[in-house]
């Protein structure tokens, strides 16, 4: 069997490439179940006798599988030439089919592999989009916290330059007490408070 040619085919058509490694695992699982369900088919048919199945019955997909497997393989060997007719028309179906149907199989499951991918993807999106949405929201508190910061900032300045300038004005010695020293001991300190009413009506 071509690997690398059944490697190329399906990952010229899958979302996710596979490994040659994979690729055979794959299809080694694949025969696995398929002789499986084939073998619980044909059960299921000898004890009914033909009449209601309790198993759903293959599908084209496996029919080909069991085909390329071997029903010997699955079955048993049948008696006399009958096996050696089957081992004839196994082959050659092997020979004429093989890679094809791997092919087949894999193509199958494109769909609902891209409909799973499909799926991640959205969600991911739907997730990417909350994230967003919360930088955003926490972008908008930083700059309105920013703007607060900014006027209180400008309103201490604003503050601290007239009371610097009253200060000045009352021209305090650094020896002798002045008539602003007296007035302050006799009368208590300034009273800023009507400057600050003042800077909050700004």
């Amino acid at each position: 069997m071509a690997w690398g040619e059944v490697q190329t085919s399906v990952n010229a058509t899958s979302v996710v490439p596979r490994s040659m490694d994979k690729v055979r695992k794959k299809w080694d699982d694949v025969k696995r179940l398929t002789k499986k369900r084939a073998a619980g088919v044909r059960k299921d048919q000898t004890l009914t006798g033909g009449g209601e199945r309790s198993i759903v019955p293959l599908t084209n997909t496996e029919e080909i599988l069991v085909s390329l497997i071997g029903e010997e393989k699955i079955y048993g060997i049948p008696d006399g030439i009958c096996a050696f007719q089957q081992q004839l028309k196994v082959g050659s179906q092997i020979n004429c089919y093989s890679n094809q149907s791997i092919k087949i199989y894999f193509s199958c499951n494109i769909m609902a592999i891209q409909s799973e991918l499909l799926a991640i993807e959205k969600e991911r999106l739907s997730t990417e989009k909350k994230r967003l949405t919360i930088e955003e929201d926490r972008l908008r508190l930083e700059r309105e916290r920013l703007e607060e910061l900014k006027k209180i900032s400008g309103i201490l300045l604003r503050r601290n330059t007239i009371r610097s300038q009253f200060d000045s004005h009352l021209d305090v010695p650094s020896k002798s007490p002045s008539i602003a020293d007296k007035t302050s001991s006799q009368y208590g300190e300034p009273d800023y408070s009507y400057m600050d009413a003042s800077l909050l009506l700004d």
